[in-house]
């Protein structure tokens, strides 16, 4: 087995333990943060909550992705469509999660354990969440010579998965399971773009072996 693939199953297995760790606690921090909720964390998390929308982002990049292509601005057009493709990937598996395992809400009271597939339940993993995370390591690898961008990023992406714990509409493994989707789905996103611009560029080359002077 290669050293690679052996430190991507260790870090999936470790991350897989902490969420269930985290699911352990998932009542007690519910109820820390309810008991510590404050006109001030309503109003962070109100601002912040429109980062995760995805009713909110998806037109956004949408009209990156239009912008860059009218002033032919390249990066943009990239920018826009690989975070539109990474977040349709992050939408198939978060909802496709949410829908399977059905987990409660914790406003509805029943408890962190309180499971009903294919119901109206969809806590786990949080969708907005994962949306800003998502987003956040697309930035992160678009503009990693700018530190603060991923830093900043990541920061906010950090402030929504708060919001929803705030808001009791998750439990906080749902948030660390969302960041955990999002990212990942980012990072497959980046690398089929990775392997599409390998592909058109042998494409290329080849017509350019065969072309006439």
């Amino acid at each position: 087995m290669k050293q690679g693939t052996l430190r991507i199953k260790v870090s999936w297995l470790g991350i897989l333990l902490l969420i269930g760790t985290i699911m352990i606690f998932d009542a007690d921090i519910q109820k820390t943060m309810q008991d510590h909720r404050s006109t001030t964390t309503d109003e962070l998390s109100k601002m912040v909550k429109p980062l995760g929308d995805g009713r909110i982002v998806v037109p956004v990049f949408i009209g990156v992705s239009i912008v860059g292509g009218v002033l032919q601005v390249p990066s943009l057009v990239n920018l826009g469509l690989t975070t539109l493709g990474a977040l349709s990937l992050d939408g198939i598996l978060t909802g496709t999660l949410q829908a399977a395992l059905g987990r409660q809400r914790p406003y509805k009271g029943k408890g962190p354990t309180s499971y009903d597939p294919f119901s109206e339940g969809g806590s786990f993993p949080s969708g907005h969440t994962s949306v800003v995370f998502n987003v956040a390591t697309i930035l992160s690898s678009q503009y990693k010579s700018y530190g603060i961008i991923p830093v900043f990023s990541y920061s906010l992406a950090g402030l929504v998965g708060f919001s929803r714990i705030n808001d009791n509409k998750h439990f906080a493994s749902d948030v660390l399971a969302g960041a955990l989707v999002g990212i990942t789905t980012a990072q497959l996103a980046l690398r089929i773009r990775k392997n599409i611009k390998q592909i058109l560029s042998k494409i290329k080359a080849f017509y350019q072996a065969f072309s006439p002077e």
